[in-house]
């Protein structure tokens, strides 16, 4: 816990498609005492942000590295609701690093939602290719007007209000140029090469050598199993495992459930939105 502000940090930790955009964002951030963050990777390479890679070793953050990190975090939620009680971070990446947001929040929760890793593939390839419908780049996208997407692109990727707040951030948003670059290059339909979802050690490599299904499935199985074994060193009851699969058929319960674990009073109207939302995705 921050002992400034008593907001409570909660990781939803789960790798990239496997449901945590629906759990948080679409009902989890419905709380009034529940600040979503969403996914904040730039903060979590504070200090490595021109580093490709998203696996950094714990002990390769300074002290100070780690301060701005945490007080940037406390600074969004509380800007994001001032009522809030706890923040969500649900980052896919942080699969790669529990044992830094431990160092920078000692006390967090963690929320591990898997799914099928075969399923979680599947809908990563379209996201590597541009073809799910909520992709910056996708067809769908693509149908728009050119300085709409653009801005949208721009907007989006960029989250300069954030993103900036000090020297050492306003500089390496060059690191960010390249990613940025390559998106607007795929837009406007080149062929640019471009990486998705969390980056480890070793998948230039599979990208190379193995298709694009398997480097989508390998990319899952190592954040997957990285998370597990990370998480074996956190106390049992920091933890609630929960499954995308049985969210999908028995959403009351599994809410309920994350919100005792929360220790979040909750009213059964909100509840039951939650639960509509979840019928009818």
């Amino acid at each position: 816990m921050n002992k400034v502000t008593n907001i409570e940090p909660v990781f939803l930790l789960g790798t990239a498609r496997s449901g945590t955009t629906m759990l948080g964002e679409t009902l989890l951030s419905c709380h009034a005492e529940i600040a979503y963050l969403g996914e904040i990777n730039y903060l979590w390479k504070y200090g490595h942000d021109f580093s490709f890679y998203d696996d950094i070793d714990e002990c390769r953050y300074t002290d100070n590295a780690i301060s701005v990190i945490r007080n940037q975090i406390v600074r969004q939620a509380i800007g994001r609701n001032p009522r809030a009680k706890i923040f969500i971070d649900k980052t896919p990446a942080n699969c790669l690093r529990v044992e830094v947001l431990l160092r920078a929040f000692p006390n967090a929760k963690f929320i591990h939602l898997t799914r099928n890793g075969e399923a979680v593939a599947r809908s990563a390839v379209n996201e590597w290719l541009g073809q799910a419908g909520s992709a910056l780049d996708s067809a769908e996208v693509r149908k728009k007007p050119l300085l709409s997407r653009l801005y949208l692109t721009i907007k989006r990727k960029s989250n300069l209000r954030n993103r900036v707040f000090d020297f050492r951030s306003f500089v390496s948003l060059m690191a960010y140029f390249p990613d940025l670059f390559r998106l607007l290059a795929r837009m406007l339909g080149f062929n640019a090469k471009s990486y998705w979802g969390p980056k480890f050690k070793g998948i230039k490599e599979l990208v190379k050598s193995q298709s694009l299904n398997s480097v989508c499935y390998k990319q899952w199985e190592h954040c997957h199993d990285q998370a597990i074994e990370s998480l074996e060193y956190v106390e049992r009851n920091k933890i609630l495992n929960v499954q995308y699969e049985l969210i999908c058929r028995h959403p009351r319960r599994e809410l309920e459930n994350i919100f005792s674990f929360l220790e979040l009073p909750v009213k059964n109207e909100v509840i039951e939105q939650m639960v509509a939302k979840v019928i009818n995705r």
